[in-house]
C-alpha cells in the first residue's frame, strides 16, 4: 500500500479519535507512549489497538489509536520520539494535544517505552527519565508502566547480555518504581527465542494484558504535570516543562497595563438529570470582597471554576462540594438538589 495513503489513514483515525473524545458523551481514560525514537512505541500502540500502519515510519506527529480490552475503552496516544535536537519542540506537541483532550478525560496512564539493546542508557533518556519523573509526580505514580522492548534473542547467551542490560537501568527507574511504577517487558516473558512474525500476536495479547493489568477499574489517576495545568500554570513554568529550558510562549503583560491573572482551579462534573446552561459561583479570600459569578456548563456537564489571583486555588482531586484553605473559599451550586463532582 502506498506510504501516503497508510499516512493518510492513520492521521484520520487520529481526527476520529479526537471527535469520540470531544463529543462522545463521557469521560474517557487516556494513555500516553512515550520514549526515544527506534523505542518500539509505535509497534507497542499496533499491538494493543490491533491496528496498522504506525510502525512504517517514524512518528513526527500525535497519533491516537481507539483500543477496546476486556469492554473498557481506552484512547492511547503515540507521540515523536524524543532527541535532543528537538526535544523542546516534542514536549510542545504532546502539551498542544494534553491541553486539548484534558477536559475530557477521567484518568491518564503512561506508558515509557526503553529499547533493551541500546548498551548504555543514552543521555537523552536519562534527561527523559527526569521528564518522566516530573510528568508523573512521585506521590502515587501506579499508572506509570516502564516497557522494555526488542527482546528478540536467538541464544541464551543473547538473552543473559540483555538481562544484563536490564539490570543496568534499574537505578535510573528505581525513583519511581520505589514509589509504586510498574516495569512490563515486552516479549521477554516468551519461552523460546522470539521470532517477530510467527510471535506477534502472542505478543500482542500480552500487551493487551498488561493495560488490562495496571489500568482496567483503577482509580483514576492525574499526572502533576495536568494538575499543574489545571491550576493554569503556563507550560514553562511547570516541573515537567522547567527541564527543557522552556520560554514563555507569549510576553508578559505590560506594568502600565496589568491584566487580571485567573487560575484554573480544576474542571467539575455536574451530576443532573437535566443539565442546567450555567452554574453559580461565589469567592471569598484575601484582596476580593465576596463576588458571584455565572459560569457556562459545555454540553458533557463540565465546567471550569476559576479563582480571582489573590485567592489560592486547593488541588482538584479533593472532594468537597465547598472547600477552603489558605484563607480561600468558594461554594458551588446548580440547583437545589444537585450535586457537584469532581469526576463522575
Amino acid at each position: 500500500m502506498d506510504t501516503h495513503s497508510v499516512a493518510e489513514r492513520v492521521a484520520q483515525r487520529t481526527k476520529d479519535c479526537l471527535s469520540l473524545i470531544k463529543d462522545g458523551g463521557t469521560m474517557v481514560d487516556i494513555i500516553i507512549l512515550i520514549g526515544r525514537p527506534g523505542a518500539g512505541k509505535s509497534s507497542l500502540l499496533e499491538d494493543i489497538t490491533g491496528t496498522t500502519g504506525h510502525s512504517q515510519d517514524v512518528t513526527s506527529k500525535i497519533q491516537i489509536e481507539e483500543a477496546l480490552i476486556n469492554g473498557h475503552k481506552y484512547f492511547i496516544m503515540d507521540t515523536p520520539g524524543f532527541d535532543a535536537k528537538d526535544e523542546q519542540e516534542t514536549f510542545y506537541k504532546i502539551t498542544d494535544t494534553i491541553q486539548e483532550v484534558r477536559p475530557y478525560a477521567r484518568s491518564w496512564g503512561l506508558l515509557y517505552v526503553s529499547n533493551i539493546t541500546e548498551s548504555r542508557f543514552h543521555r537523552t533518556e536519562e534527561k527523559l527519565v527526569n521528564f518522566i519523573t516530573q510528568f508523573s509526580g512521585t506521590d502515587n505514580p501506579s499508572k506509570v508502566v516502564f516497557v522494555t522492548t526488542h527482546w528478540e534473542w536467538h541464544s541464551d547467551q543473547e538473552k543473559a547480555n540483555k538481562m544484563g542490560l536490564l539490570n543496568g537501568r534499574g537505578g535510573v527507574w528505581n525513583t519511581l518504581l520505589s514509589h509504586g511504577a510498574q516495569i512490563y517487558h515486552h516479549g521477554r516473558d516468551l519461552q523460546n527465542s522470539i521470532f517477530w512474525y510467527t510471535d506477534r500476536a502472542t505478543m500482542a495479547q500480552r500487551a493487551r494484558d498488561m493495560v488490562r493489568q495496571y489500568y482496567e477499574n483503577k482509580e483514576p489517576w492525574i499526572p502533576l504535570f495536568v494538575h499543574h495545568l489545571d491550576l493554569g500554570f503556563a507550560t514553562h513554568l511547570t516541573a515537567a516543562g522547567s527541564l527543557f529550558g522552556l520560554l514563555p510562549q507569549t510576553p508578559p503583560p505590560k506594568a502600565e497595563a496589568p491584566k487580571p491573572n485567573f487560575f484554573v482551579s480544576g474542571f467539575y462534573w455536574i451530576r443532573d438529570n437535566i443539565l442546567p446552561t450555567s452554574v453559580g459561583v461565589s469567592f471569598e479570600g484575601p484582596m476580593v470582597n465576596l463576588e458571584s459569578r455565572h459560569l457556562n456548563v459545555n454540553p458533557l456537564g463540565l465546567v471550569s471554576v476559576v479563582s480571582p489571583a489573590p485567592c489560592v486555588p486547593p488541588a482538584p482531586q479533593m472532594r468537597h462540594p465547598q472547600r477552603q484553605g489558605n484563607a480561600f473559599r468558594y461554594s458551588i451550586s446548580s440547583k437545589p438538589g444537585s450535586k457537584l463532582w469532581d469526576r463522575p
